[in-house]
């Protein structure tokens, strides 16, 4: 009986930690996303402006 409830609080912290690194690599994913879309986007106006001027 006892075993079971500590093997329960396990499952339920690694399963909370798994949420966590899941959510962790969502948005370091989102953020890494961002920033290339942002430099690429910064890159092309800059090339245009250069180009232009």
């Amino acid at each position: 009986m006892y075993l079971c409830i500590i093997y329960k609080v396990y499952l339920d912290y690694v399963t909370q930690i798994s949420h966590l690194i899941i959510l962790y690599r969502a948005i370091i994913i989102v953020f890494l996303i961002t920033i290339g879309t942002l430099s690429i986007c910064i890159y092309e106006n800059f090339m245009l402006i250069n180009y232009y001027y």
